[in-house]
């Protein structure tokens, strides 16, 4: 990059808020849980009956809106991944107690604390305006924010 647009990128990131580094940091996380969600539904797809094959087909939207969502900062595709990491956690819980299974209640257990960790970017992306959000996506930004990975 030239000289400009370092001093350009180091007043920007002078002028990051509490909340646009929230958003930074769950970015990573969202993007992280859903492509582990795509993955786990997808192989889901392989052991299943031709119903489950066509629900997992539907299921998988919700966590490649998640991705997208995340990694563009789009309040949009998260709010469909939310929606769906929540359908998700209701049916899991609700087939612990059907089944009884431990195990389905753990993964519902699971699916909340990601649905907490959606809701936190989601919320944190609501209050950033557009054009601000374009400037967040600068990878200079991103790389001197020291973005990573939140857990909780």
């Amino acid at each position: 990059p030239s000289f400009a647009e370092e001093i350009t990128s180091a007043n920007q990131l002078e002028h990051l808020t509490d909340i646009e580094i929230v958003a930074l940091n769950y970015r990573y996380s969202v993007r992280c849980f859903a492509f582990i969600d795509v993955f786990f539904t997808v192989l889901n797809m392989f052991s299943r009956k031709k119903l489950y094959v066509y629900a997992s087909l539907i299921l998988v939207i919700g966590p490649i809106c998640g991705y997208y969502g995340a990694k563009r900062l789009n309040k949009n595709l998260i709010l469909v991944y939310l929606v769906f990491s929540m359908i998700k956690c209701v049916y899991e819980i609700v087939l612990a107690f059907v089944l009884p299974s431990l195990w389905m209640l753990l993964l519902g257990l699971v699916e909340i604390w990601i649905a907490k960790i959606i809701f936190m970017l989601w919320k944190a992306v609501r209050m950033i305006p557009e054009n601000r959000i374009e400037q967040l996506l600068n990878p200079a930004i991103e790389q001197e924010a020291h973005a990573h990975i939140v857990y909780w």
